[in-house]
């Protein structure tokens, strides 16, 4: 994401008298049903959430007041502010603004993933492929499928994340897409009528429709994130987190290093002779359960909290569950998988398919509350 300099000017022009009260009122939009849900006043959810995740939730209701207008006169604070102190910023401080201003806040889902450089994003609202997201530091922490809310915009010749970015249970992203669904069907047969009538571009498609509802949609994001997070900070005992074969979640990444002179092109003949592998792109894989295996039931392990257990699958649009994302890269290969049941498994698979042509894997470890972290 651009550095947080790239807003400075904005935000201080936000303290300005004008701005203050529909800020504050854009806010309490953002949190307000969450938090009189929980009977909880601003200052206590600041004091719940902490200062980082507080302001990564101020952050959302900032760049969604960046896209409003402020009545009487409609003026929006991106327009107003450029108007009277554009001259001030360096070019693509505006430009950055200015894609702020038109964007929206959607759902996407996390895969392809190179630490330090970039993920691919692929909207689940409003579909079409995955796009790769230049990105430094959320590249570090993020996970393969994990789902995000976010702004996604154009900048400086590349796709960049705003700063203001939820991460979001499986549950709680299901609940969003299910409400906007049923938003969508509804607003869709105005969709027709309009297009009928003549009152839409030409060129007009789902897509477009699909960007409307985005427009007003960014609370629905933050007060869902909050109704699902704030029960488990009010009480903070955590479940034991499990995958659909019932082990453990731990987040294990193997590191392939590729020997001397080989050509990444070896790599990606073999993994191709893998039916289990679906190939995503030409250096992403999809690692998938084709074959019913008899899976022993969800077990609590006792390490955590309540002995209540939550259970954490990656299913496809076709139903076949991700066992583990397979990465090509430069230097060598990345495997990703959620469990130490799978590292063994992607071990056994991998290790021998590969001879010749890497060195042993080396092997990092995650757990849930090191993530979570």
């Amino acid at each position: 994401m651009p550095s947080s300099s790239s807003l400075a000017g904005l935000i201080k022009w936000l303290t300005r008298e004008e701005w203050r009260e529909p800020f504050d009122e854009a806010l309490w939009l953002h949190v307000g049903p969450a938090c009189e849900q929980a009977d909880l006043e601003l200052e206590d959810l600041e004091s719940l959430l902490g200062p980082a995740q507080f302001m990564t939730l101020w952050g959302c209701a900032f760049e969604d007041f960046l896209t409003r207008t402020v009545e009487p006169d409609d003026v929006n604070l991106v327009d107003a502010y450029l108007k009277r102190r554009s001259w001030k910023e360096p070019v693509a401080n505006r430009r950055y603004m200015e894609a702020l201003r038109r964007s929206v806040m959607s759902l996407y889902e996390v895969s392809g993933l190179v630490p330090g450089e970039s993920f691919l994003a692929r909207d689940l609202v409003r579909g079409g492929e995955p796009v790769r997201i230049t990105e430094r530091t959320a590249s570090r922490s993020l996970a393969p499928w994990e789902r995000i809310g976010a702004r996604i915009v154009e900048h400086g010749g590349s796709h960049v994340m705003a700063g203001g970015v939820l991460s979001f249970g499986r549950d709680a992203s299901e609940e969003v897409l299910r409400i906007l669904k049923s938003s969508a069907k509804r607003a869709g047969r105005e969709f027709k009528k309009l297009a009928r009538k003549g009152d839409l571009p030409a060129d007009a498609d789902r897509s477009v429709l699909d960007t409307l509802l985005l427009t007003d949609a960014a609370p629905l994001f933050t007060n869902l994130w909050l109704a699902d997070i704030l029960p488990g900070l009010l009480d903070p005992s955590l479940p034991t987190l499990v995958n659909s074969e019932g082990a453990e979640i731990a987040f294990h990444t193997m590191r392939y290093p590729l020997l001397p002179r080989i050509d990444v092109a070896e790599v990606r003949a073999r993994l191709r002779s893998v039916p289990d592998l679906r190939e995503e792109t030409d250096t992403f894989w999809n690692w998938l359960e084709t074959k019913s295996r008899p899976f022993p039931k969800p077990r609590n392990t006792g390490t955590t909290g309540t002995g209540t257990m939550q259970t954490y699958s990656v299913t496809l649009e076709n139903g076949g569950t991700v066992l583990g994302t397979i990465e090509l890269i430069e230097t060598g290969l990345l495997v990703s998988v959620n469990s130490a049941d799978r590292a063994a498994r992607a071990q056994a698979l991998f290790t021998p398919l590969l001879d010749r042509l890497v060195r042993s894997p080396l092997t990092e470890i995650q757990t849930v509350a090191q993530a979570m972290a």
